[in-house]
């Protein structure tokens, strides 16, 4: 979903200073921690993998880079509003840069001189999307004076000084640029200044006290009207002025030369002279300050600035702010009256006198990484259903190609992340292949925080000329830049996640992580590795993407990844306790988050100020509202852009947008999207719930559901069933469900969090990152109303009282229950030990003690080392309508000495069951016991020990046998054939076994009815292949065959008819005897990979796959030391089908269900 390439992102980068003279470098690995990075990329990385271009590592070592001597030498920002001056070359080979936006001015060099252009409202105009037009401009400029080239010689937060370089001598321009600053100061050299305006018709000038000016006079400011609007001329000193050749519109400052020449933005004639009282106050360095009080629930930032008077004493400078800084906020200082510029490229530029404006904004995190496994709630419209999240882990598990995972920066971010996601479902809901997905997530992520010679991907190398880290593989020229937030902070995210999953895994990593953060959102002034904040403008208040700039200034097109760059941040500072990033991210996380309420949200007007009609931004530049992407001009790109990826970190949105607002957003988005594609689309239909249910929950796990259970193939099922977001989107709305929405009122002392309201109900879900319990304090409105204690690395759930516990294992029977998947709640609630710590050390982490099991039909782990008294509590869903279970128990024990017995919510309700001797802990026998009474609806189940000297592996509970029901399965008479019904309720399958070979093989025909007496009609059927008829629940069937027979003629059974009970047939593979027992199958039903467990001493020779058709799907032959079938139905369609297994004169048939 990420960009591709176009023309704006082009631009002239590959003719950028790469007239290379590459100095010879000795390239060394940097060690920082754990992690390390190359001195310099090494000379295999090709400019768009194209040798022809130059190497990156031409642009780390050799650059031509325009700044002044004195900024040699020093981090080179990138990505702000005026670094296009820096690096980029024209068509025509000047270095001038692009278009500088400073509001309410607009300011350039081009080969004339020095242009300036102050755009009003009547100036802006498009279609979709909005922009200020360039044109009639004022320019500076000198006799034969022609710029080719233009430097900075000096720069801080939001000012720049420039020197503008004639292209053959050595007259220049100094320019001091600074935004929300109605001036610009020139000051030309060695020569005197022409100041250009050259359309006729368009212009009229005026003096200080409003009347028509004409020249030669001799003044110290005048007014130029142009096009409408209407600019101040300051000058330092009065100056005869006269039309240079006669020519009214090349007007000639006679003695200028070396004096200061400063324009200004009027709102009307009568400005003038008040901003001819700052004209000569002019800015030399500009901070924005910044300080997070997690205590107060706020950020403070104080915008400062040092300045130098060129004549007088003003002691101020006049500053402009725009809505995101001053909506709905406190500043210590008051804004002047009737002193605004209104339509500016932000809206309304507000101005105040002063050096120093504070303002406070508050800021209750809201930033919560993970959430707890959702709880089933049958008062739900749309309950929350573990096994669909489990297929969904399963699925993806099996699609993750490892070998191929995307070594680039973005994409590489980008799954990243949504495999750490996975990683923290599969702990909370006790997933099997947790250990597996963690173990992969820590290889990526450590592989990215590694540099080893040679490698080719996954690793970052530092660009010493720009002071910068970048990691390659690039992607979208973040190899000059680009996008450096979006793709490391998909990093530091996952970093973050990964020290959540594993408390203790980024330990050594953290350094390396570090200075990638730094390199997108350096914090340290003093930092000379890095430039301060990179790609953050702390004026504008949002980050930019385009590296080097462009014609037009810059942009920004994702706001959701520019936050997740923060909130990764955040949370990598707050584990790891390093309070300056964590601060740092908290300032960044709320100015962004105002911003993009603000410019890409319209939460304080701007779009009707400059006539923008859509509801959302998809670009914004520096002088245009664009309703489109990089990628495409589709609605679901352009909002969908704005809400990847799917995250609970992106509480802002509910700080500034209520649900009426985003559903008159997103709902379009998701009922059109089929037109707007072409198709549905897995990926951006996930992306747009992933916003929509942060405000409509239930209308996410409705949409959910309904697609969830749409026909198979069709493209809503393939949006749920099989895209890699599915589970994130399941998970995050039914949590949020759950909970209900977001109340941006409150705030926890653990910023890790967030709080949730639903029918009254206040929830907490809070995140403790540190290595002690840690007391979460709550605020409401700024006044503590409650507290409670969260566990040392521990994510909760709470009401504030007590901690919620999910039904971890909420098991339906009849059905399997593993061991080890006891309830959570630790001792006491899920388990009662007696020993500490996890002897067998496997599965999880409390005093329970797990083992891989040995255990030849299947299971990963076992429950060991039992003590008498010890028990393990799980909660179940009874669902037979008989209310009475039949119960296996797969038990070993080398001794015979293990006892236990059930109890169902505190009540016994089986006999003491003694484990007999198995003959080692590791070799299995399955006990049982039946017509166990457990009445319909949700109970808890305990196994508690009766002594020591057995180990656990699954129960599974049958639905009792109904002694009254049919036999459905049977010997004919004659004993030729057998037959077998299937257990389905409706539509079963009868399967006609010959007993003697040939029986049925050149006709077999089936007669069937609900009449005892007929005639039925025929069906010709297939030996051994099971026949689907069409009966009812409860009707009772009678059947026989007419078949050949091997030695010629026919033979029937329609003397002796069969008959059964539609729906009262089970003819599961039962697992009481193991002298019986040689193949099982796991899982069954089957999403797509499974296995056939095989006894040791089997006799199986071959196996054959059958669908519901006859059709055969897949043979192969068994060795008899084969102990395991793999099973791969990924590309079968759902439904039943038949596995064969062949001995050499003997055949076993069992179903399989294809989920």
């Amino acid at each position: 979903m990420k960009k591709t390439i176009m023309f704006r992102k082009v631009i002239s980068i590959l003719l950028f200073l790469l007239i290379f003279s590459v100095s010879t470098w000795s390239q060394n690995v940097i060690s920082v921690g754990g992690g390390s990075y190359a001195e310099y990329p090494p000379s295999h990385e090709y400019i768009g993998n194209d040798p022809t271009q130059g190497t990156f590592q031409s642009v780390a070592l050799n650059p031509t880079l325009d700044v002044g001597s004195n900024m040699t030498g020093k981090p080179i920002p990138t990505n702000d509003w005026w670094t296009s001056v820096l690096y980029n070359e024209n068509a025509d080979g000047s270095r001038n840069g692009g278009n500088l936006w400073t509001y309410p001015l607009l300011s350039r060099a081009n080969a004339d001189g020095y242009q300036i252009g102050h755009r009003t409202a009547k100036d802006w105009g498009g279609d979709e999307s909005v922009g200020i037009s360039v044109d009639y401009l004022v320019t500076l400029t000198g006799d034969g004076f022609t710029a080719n080239k233009t430097i900075a010689a000096n720069w801080s937060d939001w000012h720049v000084d420039l020197e503008v370089q004639h292209q053959s001598s050595n007259q220049t321009i100094d320019v001091t640029l600074a935004q929300g600053m109605p001036f610009v100061w020139t000051k030309p050299n060695g020569f005197d200044a022409i100041i250009q305006s050259i359309h006729t018709g368009v212009r009229t000038y005026y003096d200080a006290n409003g009347d028509i000016l004409s020249f030669p006079a001799t003044v110290d400011r005048f007014i130029i009207e142009y096009d409408g609007n209407l600019y101040g001329i300051h000058l330092t000193e009065n100056t005869n002025i006269i039309p240079k050749d006669g020519v009214d519109g090349d007007l000639e400052l006679i003695n200028s030369e070396g004096k200061y020449i400063v324009f200004s933005a009027l709102t009307e004639i009568s400005d003038l002279n008040f901003l001819h009282d700052y004209a000569f106050t002019k800015p030399t360095d500009t901070k924005a300050l910044y300080d997070y009080q997690p205590d107060n629930g706020l950020v403070n930032v104080t915008y400062q600035i040092e300045k130098t008077n060129i004549i007088g004493d003003q002691p101020n400078v006049l500053q402009g702010f725009i809505p995101h800084h001053y909506r709905g906020n406190t500043n210590n200082f008051s804004f002047l009256n009737n002193r605004e510029y209104k339509a500016t490229p932000r809206g309304t530029l507000k101005i105040a006198e002063g050096t120093t404006f504070s303002f406070d904004y508050e800021f209750n995190a809201n930033l919560l990484p993970h959430f707890n496994e959702p709880i089933t709630k049958n008062s739900d419209i749309n309950p929350y259903e573990r096994a669909k999240l489990i297929e969904m882990v399963d699925d993806y598990n099996a699609r993750l190609d490892r070998d191929n995972f995307a070594n680039g920066t973005y994409w590489g971010g980008k799954y990243l992340v949504q495999l750490i996601k996975y990683v923290l479902i599969a702990k909370e809901i006790g997933h099997p292949d947790y250990q597996d997905l963690l173990s992969f997530a820590k290889e990526r992520i450590y592989d990215w925080l590694t540099y080893t010679p040679g490698e080719t991907s996954f690793y970052y190398a530092y660009y010493p000329a720009w002071k910068a880290l970048v990691g390659f593989n690039e992607e979208f020229f973040s190899g000059f830049f680009t996008d450096h937030h979006f793709h490391y902070g998909y990093l530091a995210h996952a970093g973050a996640l990964l020290e959540m999953a594993e408390p203790g895994a980024m330990d050594e990593y953290w350094p390396m992580l570090t200075k990638v953060i730094k390199t997108y959102a350096n914090w340290d002034r003093n930092d000379e590795d890095f430039p301060y904040m990179r790609t953050f403008s702390p004026w504008m208040g949002h980050s930019f993407a385009n590296g080097l700039g462009n014609a037009i200034g810059n942009n920004q097109e994702s706001t959701s990844e520019a936050m997740q760059s923060w909130a990764g941040m955040f949370m990598t500072g707050e584990i790891t306790e390093n309070t300056n990033m964590r601060d740092a991210a908290a300032y960044g996380y709320v100015m962004e988050g105002r911003a993009i309420a603000d410019y890409w949200y319209n939460e304080s007007g701007v779009f009707e100020e400059i006539g923008y009609d859509k509801p959302i931004v998809g670009i914004l530049e520096m002088n245009r509202y664009v309703y489109g992407t990089f990628f495409g001009a589709q609605d679901t790109y352009i909002h969908g852009i704005q809400w990847l990826p799917i995250t609970p970190a992106y509480g802002f949105w509910n700080e500034f947008l209520t649900t009426n607002e985003v559903n008159a957003i997103v709902d379009p988005i998701i009922n059109n999207m089929e037109a707007d594609l072409g198709g549905l689309s897995g990926d951006w239909m996930n992306v747009s719930w992933g916003f929509k249910l942060f405000f409509d929950p239930e209308g996410v796990t409705s949409n959910f559901d309904d697609f969830w259970n749409s026909a198979v193939g069709s493209q809503e099922y393939n949006v749920v069933h099989n895209s890699n977001e599915s589970a994130l989107t399941y998970y995050y709305a039914h949590n949020s469900q759950n909970l209900g929405l977001r109340q941006s009122n409150y705030r926890l002392s653990l910023p890790m969090s967030s709080v949730f309201q639903k029918e009254g109900t206040v929830m907490y879900v809070v995140y403790n990152s540190k290595n002690t319990d840690q007391t979460c304090i709550v605020y409401k409105d700024g006044v503590e109303v409650d507290s409670f204690m969260v566990p040392a690395n521990t994510l909760i759930t709470t009401d504030g009282n007590e901690i919620v516990t999910p039904p971890n294992n909420s098991f339906t029977i009849p059905g399997i229950i593993e061991a080890e998947d006891y309830k959570e709640g630790g001792e006491g609630v899920g388990y009662h030990d007696l020993s500490t710590g996890n002897t067998g050390g496997a599965y999880r982490q409390d005093n329970v003690d797990i083992e891989n099991t040995g255990d030849v039909i299947g299971g990963v782990y076992n429950v060991g080392w039992i003590d008498a008294n010890e028990w393990l509590a799980f909660d179940i869903n009874a669902t037979d309508s008989n209310n009475s279970y039949d119960i296996d128990f797969r038990v070993a024990s080398p001794n015979g000495n293990g006892k236990f017995h059930l109890e169902l919510d505190g009540v016994v309700i089986t006999e003491v069951i003694s484990v007999p001797n198995t003959g080692n802990w590791q070799q299995y026998e399955t006990i049982s016991v039946t017509g166990i009474p457990i009445n319909s609806g949700n109970h808890e189940l305990r196994i508690v020990f009766d002594s020591n000297g057995l180990n656990l592996n699954f129960i599974e509970f049958r639905a009792s046998e109904d002694t009254n029901s049919t036999n459905c399965v049977g010997l004919a008479v004659n004993g030729q054939y057998s037959y077998e019904i299937s257990s389905d309720t409706t539509d079963p399958t009868v399967t006609f076994v010959p007993e003697i070979t040939g029986i049925g093989e050149n006709i077999c025909i089936l007669y069937y009815g609900t009449s005892t007496s007929g005639p039925y009609p025929g069906y010709i059927v297939t030996p051994n292949i099971p026949f689907q008829i069409n009966a009812n629940s409860g009707d009772q069937i009678y059947f026989y065959y007419t078949y050949s027979l091997p030695t010629g003629g026919e033979n029937n059974t329609a003397g002796s008819k069969h008959d059964f009970i539609v729906g009262s047939c089970n003819n599961q593979l039962q697992r009481v005897d193991d002298s019986t027992l040689d193949a099982y199958i796991y899982p069954n039903p089957i999403s797509d990979i499974g296995q056939v467990v095989l006894s040791r001493n089997h006799k199986y020779i071959g196996y054959r796959i059958i669908d519901i058709s006859g059709k055969t799907i897949e043979d192969d032959m068994i060795s008899q030391k084969q102990e395991r079938i793999h099973l791969d139905l990924s590309e079968k369609e759902t439904g039943i089908y038949f596995l064969k297994l062949y001995g050499n004169s003997s055949m076993q048939l069992y179903k399989l269900l294809k989920k």
